[in-house]
């Protein structure tokens, strides 16, 4: 039996997974090398392990823009931009990566295909953020205003987020002066963001950087910023008339408002979000609306029953405090009458002894 000749590193029993990784390579050493062609060959047989891998995917685009492929590379993009989990937050990360530092550097001569490449790209981040809002089953294991929370995917306990200091343990101590890398990179990032706002022409650009303004601020716990600028995201996508970036804006004041417990802010958010729901006519994001603003309505009547029982306790404690002032009083009166009445009992008696 003669077996078939093979390369020196095939005779190593690869994993598919590992023969992926070394196509795609393969790939961008070829395409530093400026050999574009083989570059895209090996691109091809790293996907034809992994077919909807986003990183192979956004290097074939961008190695068939080079050689002219325009139709290809806006396809290979809009895959890569599509297939990656919402879930993990990867997509906004790898859009704001391509579009901040790559796609708005070029101009129309060099991408003529610009405009329709932004409008693709943005709509179909906007769609996988839509998508992220679904019902979830434990929903309802949850109980109080964490249901609400846990519906909207919103932290439930800050109090896990603190770390508790353990004498011994290094890592559990933090220095007063010691920098804040998070608020640095919040800091940062909200200048990015800020400062591409100023140079945007497309509108849905616009819509974009305005609502990645509010989820940071969000993320922050800066509730208030996050409202004012969603506001103005609002704003924005009613002009572009972009309903997809309306409908998220108004989310992040939702869950604004359910951070803050503001019950009746975040109903009147939600009946500004159902009529965008039923003009954009998707089943399931009608269904986890309307879901929201049932559990909105049974937290507004806890509420309210909660503060109707307070009030009743408040009363009764006030009646029968009055009660026992007004029956301690009445004790005080007929224990001085008849103190005086015995004082003047005894003055008669004084005066009947003195006349004998």
């Amino acid at each position: 039996m003669v077996t078939p000749a093979l390369q020196p590193w095939e005779i190593v029993g690869w994993s598919p997974e590992q023969e992926q990784i070394i196509y795609r390579d393969w790939g961008r050493f070829f395409t530093h090398r400026q050999q574009l062609d083989t570059a895209v060959h090996y691109y091809n047989k790293s996907l034809e392990l992994k077919s909807k891998d986003p990183k192979t995917l956004y290097f074939r685009s961008r190695c068939k823009r080079n050689i002219a492929q325009t139709k290809g590379a806006l396809d290979d993009g809009k895959t890569a931009a599509g297939n990656i989990s919402p879930i993990t937050g990867k997509l906004s990360k790898y859009v704001e990566e391509v579009m901040g530092d790559y796609v708005v550097l070029k101009s129309l001569r060099v991408m003529p295909w610009k405009v329709e490449f932004i409008n693709e790209v943005y709509n179909t981040l906007a769609l996988a953020h839509v998508d992220s809002y679904t019902l979830l089953e434990d929903v309802l294991q949850t109980h109080g205003k964490e249901r609400l929370l846990r519906l909207l995917r919103m932290p439930t306990d800050k109090l896990k987020d603190i770390v508790e200091f353990v004498f011994g343990d290094k890592s559990t101590y933090r220095e007063a002066d010691a920098p804040n890398y998070d608020q640095m990179a919040y800091q940062k990032f909200l200048a990015r963001l800020q400062k591409r706002l100023i140079f945007t022409k497309y509108p849905v650009e616009k819509c974009y950087l305005l609502h990645e303004i509010a989820r940071v601020h969000l993320k922050q716990s800066s509730f208030e910023q996050c409202c004012s600028w969603a506001r103005k995201a609002i704003e924005a996508s009613e002009h572009s008339n972009n309903l997809l970036w309306q409908l998220l804006s108004i989310m992040l004041i939702v869950k604004a408002h359910a951070a803050l417990h503001k019950l009746e802010s975040g109903k009147e958010a939600l009946k500004e979000a159902m009529p965008i729901v039923k003009r954009l006519a998707i089943p399931k994001l009608c269904s986890f609306i309307d879901f929201c603003h049932d559990l909105n309505e049974q937290e507004i009547a806890l509420k309210k029953s909660s503060q109707s029982m307070d009030s009743m306790r408040k009363r009764r404690s006030r009646a029968s405090i009055s009660s026992r002032n007004s029956s301690q009083s009445k004790n005080g009166s007929e224990n001085g009458d008849s103190a005086k009445a015995t004082i003047s009992t005894a003055r008669a008696s004084d005066g009947a002894g003195d006349g004998v």
